[in-house]
């Protein structure tokens, strides 16, 4: 249901790369004849890196670094990225931090545009202008802020972290409704970039209904923006999307340029099933739109997801099921976890915390409760969220209740865009966009007839 472009290469930039950031944060620069010369020096230092010319960084290294990393795990990450980004293109800015709890440790980051993405490379020094750290990510390419005969857009800051996001107002409307992008799983950014075309939904989407005359905002993940933090807060739900998420109707609802009446949740996958507890929890919320979200719990989902990937490695039934028990024994102690169990074991790929916190979401108990109006959206040809499954099982749970309604769209994938027919994530390669179908069924349940643009 993630980003597995990101989350593939978190794992591999984790065995490679030390991340000394974890007390880092925004600050001040003190000394700024220092930061200007590591800025040139990390500038340099990420051109050698890119070029293949890894001596002059590692001979830069303190011990502990220099033992972590060598040559060739670092030329693995470059090969590795390189089909993921296209051709270099440019630099396009830097930035500095220093870590308030050590003294003289000094981060810089230099962000490098790509043809499909961004890099951040981030070198940490030490009081000794030593190389401490050194971590790589994916990042999107920096969006400018957009404006057509439709619609403007507006940079904000969502949350205590002072996440990047975006307000996109529909132009000529007075206090139009407002609609809360909730990404699904995985480090995304605002636009939920994904692929090797880079589309971008949540863009689709926020454009799609400014132009239908309905508002947005959207946010890059908190994981997405600062990694470390995975490390020092712990990854919980909370951490990953919703406390974020209810910063962002805060925003809405002290805007005197939006109808804070009409604030809506859209979830995406993960954060299709968020939004009902969101709107369980606030009463500002006017309604909620499910695309692609379930009423079962995520450990169900990777289950059934692991069952299709063996089916089309062609293994045979005696194969999968060895292969599967072991998924499946992982799940079942997922459904078991309580306050009491060890949180920092690792079940299917993520700590037991997050799990727990997961197991918390409850979609199909909130969904069940809720009484402003639902639309639960789905894509037949979604081969991560399920039709028969995931679409039928909020069918079953929701039949009778008056305030739903329920969209299925013949053809469309996971991203609610057209799909090839590929059951695996090389049917988002290809540059694609949201279904204006899709962006018409949200527009009329937002907005009524008599204000549709």
């Amino acid at each position: 249901m993630g980003m597995h472009l990101r989350r593939w290469l978190s794992c591999l930039t984790l065995l490679a790369l030390l991340a000394a950031l974890s007390a880092c944060g925004p600050a001040m620069v003190s000394d700024e004849e220092r930061a200007n010369t590591l800025i040139d020096r990390s500038t340099a230092f990420e051109a050698q890196l890119r070029a293949g010319d890894y001596a002059p960084v590692l001979a830069e290294m303190d011990e502990n670094c220099a033992a972590a990393i060598s040559a060739d795990q670092l030329d693995a990450i470059y090969t590795s990225l390189t089909p993921a980004l296209g051709d270099y293109l440019e630099a396009y800015g830097s930035s500095v931090r220093y870590a308030e709890a050590s003294a003289g440790t000094l981060t810089v980051s230099i962000y490098s545009k790509y043809q499909l993405y961004g890099t951040e490379t981030r070198f940490t020094y030490n009081q000794d202008d030593q190389i401490s750290g050194l971590y790589i990510q994916l990042c999107s390419l920096p969006g400018p802020l957009e404006e057509t005969d439709a619609f403007t857009e507006e940079a904000l800051e969502v949350g205590a972290h002072g996440l990047s996001g975006k307000l996109t107002l529909p132009k000529g409307v007075e206090k139009p409704p407002v609609a809360i992008l909730l990404p699904g799983s995985g480090a995304h950014d605002m636009d939920e970039t994904i692929g090797a075309a880079a589309n971008k939904p949540f863009r689709d989407i926020a454009h799609g209904l400014a132009e239908r005359g309905i508002a947005s905002i959207r946010f890059d993940k908190r994981f997405y923006a600062y990694p470390a933090l995975a490390a020092t807060e712990g990854i919980t739900i909370e951490h990953e999307l919703l406390e974020d998420a209810q910063a962002a109707i805060e925003l809405a609802a002290a805007r005197e340029d939006l109808d804070r009446d009409r604030i809506y949740l859209i979830g995406h996958s993960l954060g299709g099933m968020a939004a009902p507890r969101l709107a369980a929890e606030d009463g500002r919320v006017a309604g909620v739109v499910l695309l692609a979200g379930s009423p079962r719990n995520l450990a169900d989902i990777v289950v059934d997801q692991s069952f299709e990937a063996l089916e089309q490695a062609g293994l045979s039934s005696a194969e999968i099921l060895a292969q599967i028990e072991p998924v499946e024994a992982e799940r079942d102690a997922i459904l078991a976890l309580d306050t009491g169990s060890d949180l920092n074991a690792t079940l299917l790929g993520q700590p037991a915390g997050y799990w727990l916190s997961l197991n918390g979401l409850r979609p199909d108990r909130y969904a069940a409760e809720l009484a402003c109006p639902m639309l639960i959206l789905q894509g037949a040809d979604d081969f991560q969220v399920y039709p028969d499954r995931d679409f039928a099982a909020w069918q079953r749970l929701l039949e009778g209740h008056d305030n739903v309604t329920f969209r299925l769209y013949e053809g469309l994938n996971h991203l609610f865009m057209p799909s090839e027919g590929i059951r695996d994530v090389t049917d988002y390669d290809r540059e694609n966009h949201v279904d204006p179908a899709v962006l018409d069924d949200i527009a009329a349940f937002l907005l009524p007839a008599s204000e549709a643009a």
